[in-house]
Formats: structure tokens, sequence, C-alpha cells
């Protein structure tokens, strides 16, 4: 579902283009222009990233400004979401291509915030984003995480961890949320907060420093949903943006900027709160 023939009137609309300035700019003969902008033809991935990437240089984010369009039109007993897809979206939108080592398990996962969600997968050459309309729906059940240690014992275990730990009732507590939840609102957990995640476990920092650590990432939050059921009953899908190489460039340099300034924000937090709280054994104490 992406708006290729209006994309491309749009941008050369925008940047005050004739079709005879694309053809001379992108080497494309007049016909062909208007053929891909009546949508009578698709142009190719290598066409379209390279007058995506044009107009992305030329100040043009139309991926952005469609998000803000989206959001502003939204109905009021809905929220817009954002899947960020390594490979775009293909065929039924299903729980069953997801893996299980996720933070809650096999879902199709989704977030808030556009650019966040571009961070996540802007290494990938055809990643792209969707767009969801996400509405409650009374027959679905609903589970929210905030960020306490009931979110990172849940999170630990589904990524492999806390075997050991698995019968007592706190991680059993946090593990019956998750597995009779059809739709999972929580913070979002990546690579980096899963590290510091994985100091809690293995005993070399406290709950303090842990909560604290993944607190000042902020990464907002994610919403999973663990069956087909609750996705065909409150998601739908709007559009979906390819990210064309410069943007693509563009995320990954803020996900590196994003990544130092939480590594900074690590280190004060360890420094304030050293010592302070308790370790993962006193916790969950087996005895």
């Amino acid at each position: 579902m992406r708006n290729y023939a209006s994309d491309i009137k749009t941008i050369r609309e925008a940047l005050n283009k004739s079709l005879e300035d694309f053809s001379y700019i992108f080497k494309i003969d007049k016909s062909s222009l208007s053929r891909y902008e009546a949508g009578y033809v698709i142009p190719d991935d290598i066409t379209m990233d390279r007058i995506y990437s044009y107009a992305y240089r030329e100040g043009l984010h139309i991926n952005s400004a469609k998000a803000l369009f989206y959001e502003q039109m939204k109905q009021n007993n809905t929220r817009l979401l954002f899947h960020g897809s390594r490979h775009g979206l293909e065929g039924l939108i299903t729980v069953e291509k997801s893996e299980r080592s996720k933070d809650f398990g096999k879902g199709f996962y989704l977030g808030e915030n556009y650019i966040q969600s571009g961070m996540f997968i802007s290494n990938y050459s055809d990643s792209t984003i969707g767009l969801f309309y996400f509405a409650e729906n009374p027959e679905i059940h609903i589970e929210e995480f905030n960020l306490t240690l009931e979110w990172v014992l849940a999170i630990c275990y589904n990524r492999g961890f806390l075997n050991e730990y698995a019968n007592h009732p706190s991680v059993e507590n946090a593990l019956a949320r998750v597995k009779y939840a059809d739709v999972i609102i929580a913070p979002i957990a990546d690579n980096q907060m899963f590290d510091i995640m994985e100091k809690f476990v293995i005993g070399t920092i406290t709950d303090e420093v842990c909560l604290h650590s993944l607190a000042a990432m902020n990464l907002g939050k994610q919403y999973v949903f663990k069956n087909d059921e609750a996705i065909n009953k409150c998601l739908r899908l709007v559009e979906e943006l390819p990210l064309c190489s410069e943007e693509r460039e563009d995320l990954r340099k803020q996900r590196q900027q994003f990544n130092n300034d939480n590594f900074v924000k690590n280190k004060q937090v360890e420094r304030e709160f050293r010592g302070k709280g308790k370790y993962i054994d006193e916790i969950l104490c087996l005895d």
C-alpha cells in the first residue's frame, strides 16, 4: 500500500518542477513520468529511491509530513502507530512472521514515534515504515506495563534469561500477564537497554541503577499484538512508507547520536545510584 503515483506528483509540484525538469534530472522520458504519476506504471525501486532521495536533499521530507497529516486526521478514539519493517510488509500481517526471542515473544510490534521506528531499521536498504490506526476493541484484552521491575522480568525471561527464577512468584505473575494478553502496551527495550537489563540479571548492578538507567533512555512505548484476532479487530493499515537512502543515512546519524547521549546518561546514573537498591538474588530469593 505505497502511493508512488501521488508521491511523485506531490514531490514534483512541491519543488515547482515540470515534467520536462524531472525528465532532465532523472534521465527518464516525459511519457514514462506521466505514466508513473497516473499510476499506470509502477517505477522500479532504484528510480523511486532516486526521486525520494532527491526530494529529501531538497528539504522535502515527505514521509514525516505524511505522518503528521495522518496524526491530524485520526479519529478521537484512535492512535497512530508505526511499524518499522526491514524488508517491507509482504502479504497478510500475522504474528506468525515474528521471532519468539523478542521482548514479549511472538507478536506484531509497533511504536508511537516515526523517527524512533525508522532508526531501528535504517541499516536495511528496502526498509519501510507502516502507518497504522489503532482503535481499542472491548473484546480484546490489553495489558499495560510501566517501567517497573515486573516489566524488566518479563522481557528478560522472553529473551532467554531468568530460567533459574522461572518459578518465582514475581516472574510467574509477569509471565501470566503476558500469556493472557491480546495486546501489550509497554516501554520499548532496544538492545542497548537490554544490555542494562542483562547487567541486572547477572548481578553486576542493582534494581535502582537498572530502572533509572532505563528510564533515562526513554524510547517511548511499544504496542505488541499477540494474536491475529487482535490485529484484525484493532489495527488498520493507512499507508506504507519506503525509506530512501538519504533518509536512512539521516536516521543512522540520529541513532548514533541517540546512543552516544544514552551512554553518557547511563554513566551519570551509575555514579548517582551506586550502592543503592538491591541485587537480583536479594529480590528473587528462592529460599
